[in-house]
C-alpha cells in the first residue's frame, strides 16, 4: 500500500468517526428542539464556522459553478440532514446509522443512472444484497416506541441518495475545485436561511431560559464543527482523490460507531439489528 492511498484509509478512519458519532448528537438536539430546528442550528453553525474561509477564498470562487455548490447544500446537506433528523424523531439512533451505510448502494446507482459510472455484475449483486438488508431492518420493530418505524426508516434510504447526488457532483463538475471551498461556499449558501428560520422560531426563548436547551446547542454546536463544517471538508477531498464510491464506503463504519453510542446511552441492540447490519456490510463489501 503506497503513501496516497494509506492517506486515503486514514481519512476514511477519521471521517467515519466524526460521522458516526452525529447520530446520537442529533438525538441529544431532538431532546430539546424540533427536527427542523437541528436541521437548521446544525448548518447555520457550520456556515458561520466556515465564514472566515468565505471571505479569504472569495477570489477564488468561480460564480460560474454556484448551481453545483446549491446542489451540493441541498442533498448533502440541508435535506439529507432533515430527512435523517426527521427518522430519528421515531427510530433509533443506532438504526438510523444502519441504514445510512446504503450510501454506497446509492451512490453506485445513481452513478450508473445518472452520471455514467461503471457498473459491474459483483456490484450489481452487492446493491441487491445491501437492499435487502435495509428492507429487513425497515421491517423490525422498534422496540422502544413499538412503532411501525418503516415510513420513518425510508427517510434515512431516501437521505443516503442526498448524500449520492452530493458526491457524485463532486466528482463530475467539481473535481479540480478545493474541498475546502466546495464546503465553504455551499454551507455559507444556506446558512443565512437556517439562521432566519431559527429567529422566526421560539428557538431563542428556549436557550435564554432552559439549560437543557443550552446543553443540546452544545452537542448540536459539536455535531456542526466535527461533523458538518470540518469532516465535510474531508470528505469531499477524499471524493476527489478516489472516487464517490469509494468515499462513500465511509458508511460501512458508521453502524460501528453508531451501534456502540446507541449501547452507551441505553439504546436496545437486538440480534435482528446485527443481522440487518451484518447483510447490509455484505453488500456493500461487494460494491467496493
Amino acid at each position: 500500500m503506497n503513501h496516497h492511498s494509506l492517506l486515503n484509509w486514514v481519512l476514511l478512519l477519521i471521517i467515519a468517526l466524526f460521522w458516526g458519532s452525529t447520530f446520537i448528537l442529533i438525538k441529544m438536539g431532538l431532546a430539546v428542539f424540533s427536527p427542523y430546528q437541528v436541521t437548521a442550528l446544525r448548518v447555520a453553525l457550520a456556515g458561520i464556522c466556515l465564514f472566515p474561509f468565505l471571505i479569504y477564498h472569495r477570489n477564488n470562487i468561480e460564480r460560474t459553478k454556484l448551481k453545483y455548490f446549491l446542489v451540493i447544500a441541498l442533498s448533502g446537506h440541508t435535506i439529507s440532514t432533515l430527512l435523517l433528523t426527521t427518522a430519528q424523531m421515531h427510530i433509533s439512533s443506532s438504526v438510523t446509522g444502519i441504514l445510512n451505510s446504503l450510501t454506497p448502494l446509492s451512490t453506485l446507482v445513481l452513478g450508473a443512472l445518472v452520471f455514467n459510472a461503471h457498473f459491474t455484475k459483483r456490484r450489481l449483486i452487492g446493491v441487491m444484497l445491501g437492499l435487502c438488508g435495509a428492507v429487513f431492518l425497515m421491517m423490525q420493530k422498534n422496540y422502544q416506541t413499538h412503532d411501525n418505524q418503516y415510513p420513518y426508516a425510508l427517510l434515512v434510504v431516501l437521505a443516503t441518495v442526498g448524500y449520492a447526488i452530493s458526491s457524485n457532483t463532486i466528482k463530475t463538475h467539481l473535481h479540480s475545485v478545493s474541498a475546502v471551498i466546495i464546503n465553504t461556499v455551499a454551507l455559507c449558501l444556506v446558512a443565512p436561511f437556517a439562521i432566519i428560520y431559527l429567529l422566526s422560531t421560539n428557538f431563542v426563548q428556549q436557550v435564554s431560559n432552559s439549560a437543557a436547551a443550552q446543553q443540546a446547542v452544545g452537542y448540536v454546536s459539536l455535531m456542526a464543527i466535527t461533523g458538518t463544517a470540518f469532516s465535510s471538508i474531508l470528505y469531499y477531498r477524499l471524493t476527489q482523490q478516489t472516487d464517490p464510491l469509494f468515499s462513500s464506503t465511509v458508511t460501512y463504519l458508521l453502524p460501528i460507531v453508531a451501534l456502540f453510542w446507541g449501547f452507551m446511552d441505553g439504546e436496545i441492540i437486538t440480534p435482528y439489528h446485527l443481522i440487518g447490519t451484518l447483510i447490509i456490510l455484505a453488500g456493500v463489501y461487494l460494491v467496493k
